[in-house]
């Protein structure tokens, strides 16, 4: 869900893979990046439109996600594998 944080409501709601469990937005602000445990896959939503621009395979269970602090890099945790992937942002 998109929540304003100026009155605290639910402007949008986005649809992503199944079992969505970890967020994280690019420096930027940009992009918002969500690890979906249930599809095994890392969606990328533009912040901008609240659209989902791209949907990538992750195997291994990918639980939660961060982004570097130059934005280049993606890390998602995968929960079966106990690893961790780094994706190009």
């Amino acid at each position: 869900s998109v929540i304003s944080t100026i009155d605290n409501i639910v402007t949008d709601t986005v649809a992503v893979g199944v079992r969505p469990h970890g967020i994280a937005v690019s420096p930027s602000g940009g992009h918002a990046y969500v690890a979906n445990f249930g599809s095994a896959s890392l969606s990328v939503l533009s912040t901008a439109t609240h659209a989902v621009v791209e949907t990538i395979p992750v195997s291994g269970g990918p639980r939660n996600v961060s982004v570097g602090a130059n934005g280049a890099s993606v890390f998602v945790s995968l929960q079966s594998l106990q690893r961790v992937a780094v994706i190009n942002a």
